[in-house]
């Protein structure tokens, strides 16, 4: 079963349950760990995967730079991590 991406436009990649679990094991430790935003960018860039913010959430994005999901979508939200590493990059794309 497809689920229709939060983000409700075309340049959005819907996202299956499998792969959101598969994305919740594979990316959301780097999230939980990182010692600071630029490894959290280093880490999902070494895999194929990149963040940006959207209307104060952070996304994910898959290697061609499209929406994937929210932070918040593989257990961790924006809220918790600018609390944990202070505020995000100021180089990180707005989507």
């Amino acid at each position: 079963m497809i689920r229709h991406s939060e983000f409700h436009n075309r340049d959005a990649t819907p996202v299956d349950c499998e792969t959101m679990s598969l994305l919740r094991i594979f990316l959301a430790p780097i999230l939980e760990t990182a010692r600071d935003w630029d490894e959290i960018v280093i880490r999902f860039r070494q895999k194929g995967y990149g963040i940006g913010l959207r209307r104060g959430r952070l996304v994910i994005l898959n290697e061609a730079g499209r929406p994937l999901c929210f932070g918040s979508s593989l257990g961790v939200p924006l809220a918790a991590l600018m609390a944990r590493l202070g505020p995000p990059l100021h180089a990180m794309p707005r989507i």
